[in-house]
């Protein structure tokens, strides 16, 4: 009965439970609700705040600087030295 129950264990495949995906940074957040609000900063921390995200003013306009930077090797954007 042993050996009946062993090869039953053995023949049964474990359940493989998939991990959890890496929770988003605080960045990544930011740039998505930036996004969504089109990059409008006052409407982003208001619904940063409304999903329990804490951040500061400063931050928020920060990450809205560096996301409309050109990167290294892009040209830079008509008028932006103006």
């Amino acid at each position: 009965m042993r050996k009946l129950r062993s090869r039953i264990r053995a023949a049964t495949p474990v359940p493989i439970v998939p991990p959890e995906p890496p929770t988003p940074s605080k960045k990544d957040v930011v740039l998505g609700v930036l996004a969504e609000t089109g990059g409008n900063v006052k409407a982003a921390l208001k619904l940063l705040a409304d999903r329990g995200v804490s951040v500061d003013r400063s931050y928020v306009y920060e990450i809205r600087r560096e996301a409309s930077e050109p990167r290294s090797g892009e040209p830079a954007r008509k008028g932006a030295d103006q």
